[in-house]
């Protein structure tokens, strides 16, 4: 996407993202840049009326990025890392480097599909379907290797209420700070099927 959509480089996310920052904060903290990089060259002033100050979190996943969102963001935002990859991998690097750099324990916003299904099997098999993908592309797939687990239909949030709620627990328990819900439909009637897994989240919401 990066390269083939948007015609930028890849070769260096890192680096581009260290960059991006630099010019975002100073935008954003101060309402002006003076920067000059390898990739950014920005001298620029920023005034939005009647702003609030709010968090800046960027997607990160591999060490260095977890470092960087550790040491200049408010947090990252993951995708298809589970209970063992947070526990292991993301919250340790992430909240060192906050440590270290005198910040705020950061936030650690998981994303992962769910659906709330009596058919534990079916949901798992559905989740396979949609969101396979996902354990083809390296990044996604080094979290999944992390887990120790085929794919990402092993990560997914899936089961009855109870189960649920134990699995969004036991996330929280890891290190996740906040969840954002990909909710998928299981069985023949979707929107059935969504809006049972809607209604648990906002009878959970506040109480994890």
């Amino acid at each position: 996407v990066v390269e083939d959509v948007m015609g930028l480089s890849y070769a260096r996310p890192a680096g581009y993202m260290d960059e991006y920052l630099s010019v975002l904060r100073p935008l954003l903290s101060e309402g002006r840049v003076d920067f000059s990089g390898d990739v950014f060259k920005v001298n620029a002033q920023l005034h939005v009326q009647h702003s609030s100050p709010f968090p800046v979190l960027i997607a990160a996943l591999a060490p260095r990025m977890l470092r960087l969102a550790g040491e200049q963001s408010d947090g990252t935002v993951t995708w298809m890392a589970g209970r063992q990859a947070i526990a292991s991998h993301i919250a340790p690097r992430i909240g060192d480097a906050a440590r270290a750099a005198g910040r705020p324990a950061p936030r650690i916003c998981v994303g992962l599909p769910i659906a709330v299904t009596d058919d534990e099997v079916k949901g798992r098999e559905t989740a396979d379907q949609e969101f396979n993908r996902y354990g083809q592309l390296v990044n996604y797939r080094r979290m999944l290797d992390i887990e120790e687990v085929a794919g990402p239909a092993d990560v997914a949030v899936v089961g009855n209420e109870s189960q649920v709620e134990a699995q969004l627990r036991a996330l929280a328990d890891a290190g996740a700070t906040d969840f954002l819900a990909s909710i998928f439909p299981v069985g023949d009637d979707a929107d059935a099927s969504m809006t049972r897994t809607w209604n648990l989240l906002k009878a959970l919401q506040g109480k994890i």
